[in-house]
């Protein structure tokens, strides 16, 4: 049987498409478009120490923590502004100025869930009935700073 040609979006589709996810990224998301455009070594530190301060026009306004400014280069702006032109398949154009951070970052976030997680496996240890059975039991004692989350 014959079937239907594949309908494909028109070319300004797509476009607008992008665009819109362009238009939706914001200082929010920008943690969770960071960890999809597969960024590596210093330029990936770079970009994880940078908070998205405006999005308009096509153009993000980026602001590096000034406590980790010190490996920043210019080429770095390149290779972030490429690596968003590709995953929004589209021109995407960057600035980035060292100065003082006013939300958090990509970095802190991932610092701050670490945290989060290690706080979270620490409590769950020592609300553990049989582990506090055992511990007074053999008159033990528990070495919080070798409590870590499985899933670390």
């Amino acid at each position: 049987p014959k079937h239907p040609p594949a309908l494909e979006p028109a070319a300004d589709t797509v476009a607008v498409a992008a665009a819109a996810s362009l238009a939706a990224l914001t200082p929010d998301s920008w943690a969770d478009t960071l960890d999809s455009l597969g960024l590596v070594g210093s330029v990936a530190n770079v970009a994880s120490n940078c908070e998205l301060r405006d999005s308009s026009d096509g153009t993000l306004k980026f602001v590096l923590d000034g406590d980790n400014a010190a490996l920043f280069n210019e080429g770095h702006v390149d290779k972030i502004s490429l690596a968003l032109g590709n995953y929004f398949d589209q021109p995407v154009s960057i600035s980035i100025t060292p100065g003082e951070i006013q939300r958090e970052t990509p970095a802190r976030r991932t610092q701050r869930l670490l945290e989060e997680r290690q706080q979270q496996a620490v409590q769950d240890i020592e609300c553990d009935e049989l582990l506090q059975g055992l511990i007074k039991r053999f008159d033990g004692e528990l070495d919080r700073a070798s409590i870590m989350p499985l899933d670390s």
